[in-house]
Parts: C-alpha cells; structure tokens; sequence
C-alpha cells in the first residue's frame, strides 16, 4: 500500500468533484495518526468523506476506518449505524483500481466485522447485511 501523503489529485481525480474536495478538506495532508484522531471526533461527520475520495486517497486513508471498526462496540451503533454507512463507503471503493492489497484487507476487515455484529445482543440486521454484500463483492 502506498506510504506517501496523497495529493488533491488522489483524492479528486476526476477533477470538479464537490464531495470529493470536501474529503481533501478535511482529511488532505493529515497522517494517518492525525486522521484517525480527527475522525473519532466526529465519525458522523466524516464517515461519508471516504466514499468520494479517489481510490488512491481511500487506500492510504483504509486503516483508519479499519482500526475505527476494530475498536468500536457494537453498541455504539445502535443510533446512526456508523458500520452500515461505512460498509457503504467501502462497497462503493471496491472496483478495478483495488490493489489486491486493499482487497485483501477488506475482505479480512469483513469478517472482523460480521463476526462482531451477529454475536451483539442487540438486532444488527441492516449492517451485517451491509457486509454480506461486500464480502460477496469480493468473491465475484
């Protein structure tokens, strides 16, 4: 995976894209560690910038949603379903442009993720679903 800071360009290659200049603003330039901690500040603030960033932007930004999930309790959840809406975002960033890597990563993340949810008390439907979807992404 790539170690270098990704440029405006990384996160909107497309060019004119408003939501993905909106990701730049507010994730540009920052390191993982600072981007991590920007976003545990407001997870809903920001879960959706990583849908529109560009798949280089995504790669290098992935571990910060992955620790995110890793570290949040299921419980946390039960209001605005910060899992669901982030399984979204990385459905939508699995394409062609993937490096294996990232796939992989994924793929790992996904299982983490269902094995969590499906073993909470409370009824976690709509974000296992979520995964499922990505895990059957992957597969096909």
């Amino acid at each position: 995976m790539n170690t270098t800071l990704p440029s405006a360009k990384d996160f909107n290659p497309w060019g004119g894209d408003g939501d993905a200049m909106y990701a730049w603003k507010n994730f540009g330039g920052l390191t993982i560690e600072e981007a991590y901690k920007k976003f545990c500040d407001n997870p809903l603030g920001y879960q959706e910038d990583f849908m529109w960033m560009g798949t280089k932007a995504f790669e290098y930004y992935f571990p910060v949603l992955e620790k995110y999930l890793q570290e949040i309790q299921p419980e946390d959840e039960l209001d605005d379903c910060e899992g669901w809406i982030i399984g979204c975002g990385i459905e939508m960033q699995l394409n062609e442009d993937c490096s294996i890597e990232l796939t992989n990563k994924i793929e790992k993340l996904t299982d983490q993720v269902i094995y969590r949810f499906s073993n909470f008390d409370i009824d976690q439907e709509q974000v296992i679903y979520q995964w499922n979807k990505i895990k059957n992404k992957i597969k096909s």
